[in-house]
């Protein structure tokens, strides 16, 4: 509820629509080879691919994860 400058309430009704945008990888499978040696750095490509309207940021960061 709404009071403008102290008159009668002012109901205002709206609605809205939760938009999640919808993210894939574009690659079916991963070769790790050595990158999952333990104490080994390493690094995989992939590609991201955004198929919906509105703009979306992915971060992904597993070194502060050991048990990965």
């Amino acid at each position: 509820m709404i009071s403008l400058r102290g008159g009668q309430p002012l109901r205002v009704d709206f609605n809205v629509q939760s938009i999640l945008p919808k993210v894939r990888i574009l690659e079916n499978d991963f070769d790790f080879g050595e990158v999952t040696t333990l104490g080994n750095s390493g690094f995989q490509y992939m590609t991201i691919v955004n198929e919906s309207d509105i703009d979306s940021v992915l971060g992904l960061d597993l070194r502060e994860r050991p048990d990965d």
